[in-house]
């Protein structure tokens, strides 16, 4: 999600926001009362950068207006109406003047400030220069009267356009003093646009039926991009990754952005109308431009891994976006709600992450004793955010020691399997919640004597009444068996286990259950049977929280 901001105005009221660097610092121009201004805003302040003593400036270049250092290139009027490039570098604007005559213009910088465009010859015709270290040059023609330089690299290539001798406009590469002229596609004309860092340049060549088509020039080979369909393209600009961005023609006559990568050009689509055009990529392949809604407004959208974003307006109805950074940052120029035109910087509004919660478990405790809810967990992604807790239990049974606390401690005062859910919230979003189950058993602690736990066979006289004695931690009432049990199963006797013999037996009867609440003992009787002589049994004792006991006996 981006929010726009209005940059405002220098007082007039129209702004266009054109080119913005990784520090946030943007260029454009805007009206004052009494013409038109370059503007550099900076950290919420927008600066009117002067004239060369006319009434007039404005950024011009096709490719950058600000390099990374802040140099901000750009067109203004000086006191004897003639209109040159200007270099603005810490608040000193600087006359680049001409190649004789009375107008020049740049188009690109590069990091070094070397400065390319076109101005005017004495003769009166219009050639490229480049500007490097107070001094332009004339960087000639492809034997016509016209040239302009478009774009400068890192490298100091530099890519621009000329007329041929016989009046063809033509792309061209100056290299190392060297002009190669790119060709066309079997037309008689093209132009470039961008150019990276490894000198790829993009931009459109007529084909041999005249029409133009995007076109991408690698070093050696003219390379034609093609068509959605229809007769039309151009490439409008190329990262250092070789993407490409432009808008081409449909099969059904629609124009449309796209982007070319890997070979495959793409259809970025619109927002619902049908018309739409890519103007900028970053190194990170976030695309930006303009496109149709379903309602016949066009408006700036931003494109990023094939989802086409709306960014909205001032309150009007148009705009556009024309540059964005590194950062994502995008600038550009939308209607306000009163129908001016007002320069735009829009930023993705950081949208707050709901907190994670995890309440844990498995729990397993004991009746009456606090369980520890130990292993519950809880993040947020946005640091700044302060979590609070609330925990809840589905049994009136269980209560925590303090709800509002992580890991608290849970008491229940019956046995069973319960539900306790921990809710989280960060203050931003709504809460989230997770559930833990808690399992609730006796406190048994084993069998006392005169019975041997496992893995001990006991030796007892089949027939005897056995008293099997245990404690479940307190009066559990007599209903503490499940269904069916205590029950003994028949089982091989083995020489392994150690052999004990029963010291104690109880009179003869049925098999009962009694708890004394002196010792904090149950005691069951088991009646055996005379026939169980000679073989080996096991007491199975289910208790009815689920859990189950085991003693083995053998029998003589």
């Amino acid at each position: 999600m981006h929010t726009l901001t209005d940059l405002g105005t220098l007082g007039g009221s129209i702004s266009i926001a054109t080119d913005i660097n990784e520090a946030g610092q943007i260029v454009g121009c805007a009206y004052t009362a009494g013409g038109q201004r370059t503007f550099l805003w900076k950290n919420g302040v927008m600066t009117d950068l002067g004239t060369l003593g006319g009434n007039y400036s404005t950024p011009r270049a096709i490719n950058r207006d600000i390099n990374e250092a802040g140099q901000i290139i750009g067109q203004a009027q000086t006191a004897d109406g003639q209109y040159h490039a200007f270099l603005w570098d810490e608040g000193t604007l600087t006359d680049l003047g001409t190649l004789g005559g009375n107008i020049s213009w740049p188009n690109d910088i590069n990091e070094a400030g070397q400065i390319v465009g076109q101005a005017q010859t004495a003769s009166g015709q219009f050639h490229a220069f480049l500007w490097k270290n107070g001094v332009m040059t004339d960087l000639g023609t492809l034997g016509g009267t016209y040239s302009a330089a478009i774009a400068i690299n890192e490298a100091g290539q530099i890519a621009g356009a000329s007329y041929t001798a016989g009046g063809q406009t033509h792309a061209v590469l100056w290299d190392n003093g060297k002009m190669t002229d790119l060709g066309t596609f079997g037309g008689s004309n093209s132009y470039p646009n961008g150019m990276n860092d490894v000198g790829q340049i993009a931009g459109q060549a007529q084909t041999v039926d005249g029409h133009y088509h995007a076109f991408l020039w690698d070093g050696e080979t003219l390379t034609d991009l093609g068509t959605l369909g229809g007769s039309y393209s151009a490439a409008f600009a190329i990262n250092e990754a070789g993407q490409i961005v432009g808008q081409t023609q449909t099969a059904s006559g629609q124009y449309r952005a796209f982007l070319w990568d890997g070979g495959m050009l793409s259809d970025l689509g619109t927002l619902g109308g049908s018309w739409s055009i890519a103007i900028a990529i970053n190194e990170a392949g976030k695309i930006v431009g303009q496109a149709e809604t379903a309602s016949r407004q066009l408006h700036p959208v931003f494109w990023d891994g094939g989802t086409l974003t709306d960014l909205g307006t001032l309150g009007g109805r148009t705009g556009h976006a024309t540059a964005i950074n590194e950062a994502g940052q995008i600038v550009g120029q939308a209607q306000t709600a009163g129908g001016q035109e007002h320069a735009f910087l829009a930023m993705t509004m950081a949208v707050n992450a709901p907190p994670t919660a995890n309440a844990g478990g498995l729990y397993q405790g004991v009746k009456g004793m606090a369980i520890a809810m130990s292993s519950a967990t809880a993040s947020d992604p946005d640091a700044s955010d302060t979590l609070t807790y609330s925990w809840s239990v589905d049994s009136a049974l269980c209560t925590f020691d303090d709800t509002s606390l992580l890991n608290p401690n849970l008491t229940c005062s019956g046995i069973g399997s319960f539900t306790a859910t921990l809710e989280v919230r960060d203050g931003v979003n709504p809460p989230v919640t997770s559930a833990a189950s808690v399992t609730v058993i006796f406190n048994f602690t084993g069998f006392f004597q005169p019975v041997d736990n496992l893995p001990t066979l006991n030796s007892v006289k089949a027939g005897q009444a056995i008293p099997l004695k245990f404690s479940l931690g307190g009066d559990q009432g007599l209903n503490i068996f499940a269904a069916g049990y205590p029950k003994s199963e028949l089982i091989t006797c083995g020489s392994s286990a150690l052999v004990d013999g029963i010291e104690e037996t109880a009179t003869a009867g049925s098999s009962s259950l009694t708890y004394d609440a002196a010792t904090d003992q149950y005691t069951y009787v088991w009646k055996t049977q005379k026939s169980w002589a000679g073989t080996c049994r096991q007491l199975v004792v289910k208790l009815s929280d689920g859990t189950t006991q085991r003693a083995d006996f053998q029998f003589k």
